[in-house]
Formats: structure tokens, C-alpha cells, sequence
């Protein structure tokens, strides 16, 4: 994730005001400090509250803006331009004034009632919006346009063609021969599984257990043999956001591409799938982000994440939770922190996101001064909202000088430990590709508890990605008993050197990496060797061809047999035939796809694992079987296709 926050030209603004006094400032901002007591210094700058207190573009919906999309969607429809039409009708039903919603039993989403004049506008969009689902054959999406159209009050005057088209949407749908494709199909894949859960961290498998030790801290390792493609994790995202760009395009719930959205009943900021994801979202944490969401949709997800990360856990509640976790801070071993009460690591539980590292005591004066001004501006939007301050009844109440303090500094740990854990959210692309491969586009961000306990290497060991609302961990290469699971934060050995893999690591994540392939400077991929010698279990130094003995140690390696030597000759011919295979299906299977067989995965992992075994590493063909395993293990998540013309 990158370091930057996205707010550089207010905080410019705040050292400005402050002049000659920031020098003095800063000075009070260091790793050693604790973040409440560098909140509240930063909070009793009058300099801040008169330049980073935010201003609010309103978002409120428009009868006027409503009405010009529809206008111009009625141009594209008539122009046969299907596509463009929808776009624009969508457009408009996201502007137009919309009735209060009913959420639940008692929830009311927090719209004002509107007469029927007022919702004419949106029944109207609804109503061009079935014509054109007509046009396209969608004919189920139609019906339930029309229907909304209804609700909304659409006129009486109008409703007659509204009710042909019902019957002719009835009469398509019974028809069985009718051919009709759908803008976007949804695929599914079947949620991945771990086969026995860690049971102090149920989302670890159990041959994986967390360690600690005084150089790198917390970390993840095995306890058996791993093999590759074995899922070692899986997690439910504790929190995600997507970027400004997306906001309209995809689901704000479950983050799925909708090409037909329904509309938040207040914002016109964001849109939804379904009518299930919209209940959600407005009963859960949209209602805490919708009247500001016009200023904070626009931040940095490093931003975004961290306030929902605060406000899933419910004010009345904050104070007490935070205190007793400062106290278990002070009282345990880092190797017991974030597990509750019964000894478990549980991935729901507020206390695990409250023990990530943070990388504080690295950070050097200006990057706490900015986070913190980050911080600062998330608190002033918290105040802006009235959502989140309630009390037992769910009334706004005016929180207190130390009740800011307290969550001021719990938002500057978490920016803090976004940027140092934080995950790319990544949408699988059917046909991205010029090629026509499938893409991995990133849209948003994410992070989990338990997934952010493994560490770096520039070889890494796993691969990280979230599939639907579910983070996974699966193995890319054989992992030892006793060894690190480690995955990537950046582009591997492979694709950069590693002055620069360094360079990033240090300005991002604040250590140097000492990883085999940054302490032996592997080269990267073009240079690679592609020939592979075998290697002496012994001393790992490389087995002779023309004897079969160790070139250091001197080990015989022509006969073979039991767990400290093999015959060299047979492993030879064993290898060379896994690499045969392996290049033989990448010719026929020339980019990772969607439509993969078992069979090909079988022919990967064979290879990896002949070659973790036998073979000196690193290795051209060893490293383009693990980047082709990879590529396979992120794609296997769920998908959408969308029909032509309407990406």
C-alpha cells in the first residue's frame, strides 16, 4: 500500500498558518510518544481547526439534475444507443429525490418524505430505464422497473404503455425458445476452505501457527510440511473501501460490478446491486458515512479504512474496549496480544485490530505530524456526521474534550497501521486482457486481522488476495516445518532489483529485508538461469553431474536411498520430465484463464514441489511455475461477464 495519505496540500496549508511555530511543533512529534497525547496537541492548534476542519460538498438529490440525464438518455435511446442510454438513466435515478425506505422492522433510512410530486421524477427514470431492459431482452430487470416505476408514483396518465410492456415482458419470459443474454452474468466459484481450523485462530489453518521473536516481531509458520495450492487462511474482511472512481459503478456492499443500481434513498454518491445489499448497507455502515461521503469518497482508501475500522464499533462502547486493551498491552507478551478472554485470536473481535504494528517508533516527525493531521480531519468528519456519537439510546450526544482525544488518537493508530497492513482490493476482469486473459483490477482496499500476521519476503512463500468478502491465503511453494509463511508487499525478486525492492520497503513499511533473495542479490527474471543443478542435502552446495558427488561436501549422491541422499541420475530424468510437462501445457495454455483444468494445476504443483526438493534455487522455470500457480489461485474467486458494449 502506498504511504501517502492524499491530503499533502491541507497539511502544506496547516504549516503555513503555523509559520516559524511549526519547528516547535513538529519537535513534539516523535515515535515514543503515545497517540493520545499527540492528538491532543494537534487538537488545540486553533491553526488546524481554521484549515483542515473539512467542507462538506452538499449531496443532496436533484429533480432538475434527474431530469437532464433522463432527457439525455431519452436522445441516446432514440439514436439506438443502448448502452449510453442506460448509463444516463441510471444517472438519473441516482439523482432523483427518493422516498424513505424502510429497513428492517423499525430502521427508517434518512430521507425526507417527499409528496408525489417530487418522487415523479425518479418513477419516471425508472420507467425510461425498463424501456431500454426491454430493448436489451432484460426482461426480469424490466418488470422490476416497471413495478418501482409504480411505487413511485409514476402518472396515471402514463401507466397504460407501462402495462404493455408488463404483459410483453410476460409473454417473453413464457416464451421458451426465446434467446436472451444478459448484460452481466455473475459467476460464482465455491468459497475456499481450510480442512482443520488453528483452534487458538480459527481463520489459520492448523499447519500454521503464529511465533514471536524480538527481531521482526509477530509472524506466521508451519507446522507440518505445506504443500503448494494448500489454503492456509481464510478470513472474513474486517473492513474495505473502494476508490472515488468506482463509487457508481459497483455494489457499495459487496463491491460486485452492477450495470443496474438501485439508489441510496439520501446521496446520489454511491448505488447498490440488489435490494438486500441496500438494506445493509443502510442499516450498517453507510448510515455512518452518507452525509459526508461527498468529502470522504474523494480520500485515500489509507484514509477511508481507518474510519470504518472506528466506527464499526459503536461509541458507547469505544472507551471501555480501548482502555482495556491499553491495559493488556501493558500486562502481556506481544505473543498473547488480540486473543480474548477464551485464548482466541478472533478475527471479529475489535482487540485483534487494535494489536497490528504500526511501525510508530519508525516513522520520522513529519509522517506522524501528517497522519496525525489525518486523523484530525477523520475526527472533524465524525463530528459532522452526528452519526456516531450516540448514546444508549441511539440519540446524538456532545461528546466531551477527552471523548475526541480518544478517538482522535484511536484513528491516528489505525491510518497508522492501515498503511503498514493494509491489502489491495482486486476484481477478477473476465476478459481485461488485450489478449483476452482475465485482469485483475484494483478497486479498493481492504484489511483483516489475522491475514496481516504474515510477513515479507521478496520470495514469498504464499499469495494474499480477497475473494468476494473473503480474505485467503494459499501456499505457492513447499513450506517446510519450522519455516516462515511469508507473502509479498511488493512486486517479487523477479521484477525488480533489489536496491530498489529495498528502497520501497524502507520508505513504506520502515525495515530492510534480509530474505534470501535480497542478502544473495538473486537476479531478477531475465536473468535467471534456466538450466538447474541439484542440490546436496547436507550442506545445499550444488551435486556434480560428472560423478554424482557434492562439490563441497563431498557426499555421494549415485546410489542413493533413505532420507539424506538420492540418486542423482534418477532425479535427473524426474525433473526433466516435470519441466517437459510443465512447458508443454504453458504452450498449449498461454496466459492464466478463467476455464483452467485440474489437470494443469496437478502439472504445476508437481514441478514446484520436485524442484523445492531437489533443485538449487533460484531457477527461471521454478520462479514462472510459481508466478503461473499464483495467477490460477487469485483467479479462482467469483466473477461477472459483461455482454459487449457495455464495460
Amino acid at each position: 500500500m502506498s504511504d501517502s495519505l492524499g491530503i499533502d496540500s491541507q497539511v502544506q496549508k496547516l504549516i503555513a498558518e503555523l509559520g516559524s511555530n511549526f519547528d516547535g511543533v513538529l519537535k513534539q512529534y516523535h515515535g515514543n510518544l503515545n497517540t493520545l497525547d499527540m492528538f491532543s496537541l494537534f487538537w488545540s492548534l486553533k491553526e488546524a481547526h481554521e484549515t483542515l476542519t473539512p467542507k462538506i460538498p452538499i449531496s443532496r438529490k436533484s429533480k432538475e439534475d434527474s431530469e437532464k440525464f433522463r432527457k439525455e438518455g431519452n436522445k441516446a435511446f432514440e439514436k439506438k444507443n443502448r448502452s449510453e442510454a442506460l448509463k444516463l438513466y441510471n444517472k438519473s435515478i441516482v439523482n432523483a429525490p427518493h422516498p424513505p425506505l424502510r429497513i428492517g422492522d423499525d430502521i427508517q433510512a434518512d430521507s425526507q418524505q417527499k409528496p408525489d410530486y417530487e418522487t415523479e421524477a425518479l418513477s419516471l427514470a425508472y420507467a425510461n430505464r425498463s424501456a431500454v431492459l426491454f430493448e436489451l431482452q432484460q426482461y426480469e430487470d424490466c418488470l422490476s422497473d416497471i413495478q418501482r416505476a409504480m411505487e413511485n408514483g409514476y402518472p396515471e396518465n402514463l401507466r397504460q404503455k407501462l402495462i404493455k410492456r408488463k404483459e410483453s415482458c410476460s409473454i417473453a419470459l413464457n416464451n421458451p425458445s426465446g434467446e436472451r443474454k444478459r448484460l452481466l452474468t455473475r459467476y460464482l466459484v465455491k468459497p475456499p476452505r481450510i480442512s482443520e481450523s488453528n483452534p487458538a485462530i480459527p481463520s489459520l489453518s492448523n499447519s500454521v501457527k503464529m511465533a514471536v521473536s524480538s527481531s521482526v516481531g509477530r509472524y506466521l509458520v508451519a507446522q507440518r510440511e505445506i504443500k503448494p495450492g494448500e489454503v492456509l487462511a481464510v478470513e472474513e474482511i474486517y473492513c474495505k473501501s473502494m476508490t472515488h472512481q468506482y463509487l457508481q459503478t459497483h455494489c457499495n456492499t459487496c463491491f460486485i460490478r452492477c450495470l443496474i443500481p438501485l439508489p441510496c434513498p439520501t446521496c446520489s454518491e454511491i448505488v447498490f446491486c440488489s435490494n438486500e445489499c441496500r438494506e445493509e448497507g443502510l442499516s450498517g455502515q453507510h448510515r455512518l458515512e452518507c452525509n459526508i461521503l461527498p468529502y470522504l469518497g474523494t480520500m485515500n482508501t489509507s484514509m477511508i479504512i481507518p474510519y470504518k475500522i472506528l466506527t464499526r464499533t459503536p461509541f458507547r462502547h469505544l472507551k471501555k474496549l480501548l482502555q482495556l486493551y491499553k491495559e493488556e498491552k501493558e500486562s502481556k507478551m506481544a505473543g498473547a496480544l488480540g486473543f480474548n478472554a477464551r485464548g482466541i485470536y478472533d478475527s471479529e473481535d475489535y482487540r485483534t485490530m487494535c494489536c497490528l504494528v504500526t511501525n510508530q517508533e519508525k516513522r520520522d516527525q513529519r509522517s506522524l505530524f501528517t497522519i496525525c493531521a489525518g486523523a484530525f480531519i477523520l475526527t472533524k468528519l465524525l463530528l459532522l456526521n452526528q452519526e456516531y456519537f450516540l448514546d444508549e439510546m441511539g440519540s446524538y450526544c456532545e461528546p466531551t474534550q477527552d471523548d475526541i482525544v480518544v478517538v482522535g488518537g484511536a484513528l491516528f493508530y489505525h491510518v497508522m497501521s492501515d498503511l503498514s497492513n493494509g491489502h489491495r482490493y482486486g476484481e477478477l476482469q473476465a476478459s481485461g486482457g488485450s489478449d483476452g486473459a482475465p485482469e485483475i483490477q484494483n478497486i479498493g482496499a481492504w484489511i483483516s486481522p489475522t491475514l496481516s500476521l504474515a510477513n515479507h519476503s521478496c520470495d514469498q512463500s504464499v499469495i494474499t488476495c480477497n475473494k468476494g468478502n473473503l480474505g485467503v491465503m494459499t501456499a505457492i511453494q513447499t513450506i517446510l516445518p519450522g519455516q516462515e509463511v511469508t507473502t509479498g508487499y511488493l512486486k517479487g525478486y523477479g521484477a525488480q532489483s533489489v536496491s530498489i525492492r529495498r528502497e520501497i520497503l524502507a520508505k513504506h513499511y520502515h525495515f530492510e529485508c534480509s530474505c534470501p533473495a535480497c542478502k544473495e542479490n538473486w537476479p531478477t527474471f531475465a536473468n535467471l538461469p534456466e538450466s538447474f543443478q541439484m542440490k546436496c542435502w547436507r550442506c545445499f552446495h550444488f551435486v556434480n553431474r560428472s560423478d554424482g558427488q557434492c562439490s563441497s561436501c563431498g557426499e555421494d549422491y549415485t546410489t542413493g536411498g533413505g532420507n539424506d541422499t538420492y540418486n542423482w541420475k534418477h532425479v535427473d530424468e524426474e525433473v526433466g520430465l516435470a519441466v517437459l510437462g510443465f512447458l508443454r501445457m504453458r504452450k498449449n495454455f498461454k496466459t492464466a484463464r478463467l476455464d483452467f483444468k485440474y489437470e494443469d494445476l496437478k502439472v504445476t504443483i508437481k514441478l514446484i514441489e520436485i524442484m523445492d526438493k531437489y533443485i538449487i534455487l533460484p531457477n527461471k522455470i521454478y520462479a514462472n511455475a510459481k508466478v503461473f500457480l499464483a495467477a490460477q489461485m487469485r483467479n479462482q474467486r467469483d466473477f461477472v461477464q459483461i455482454k459487449e458494449g457495455f464495460s
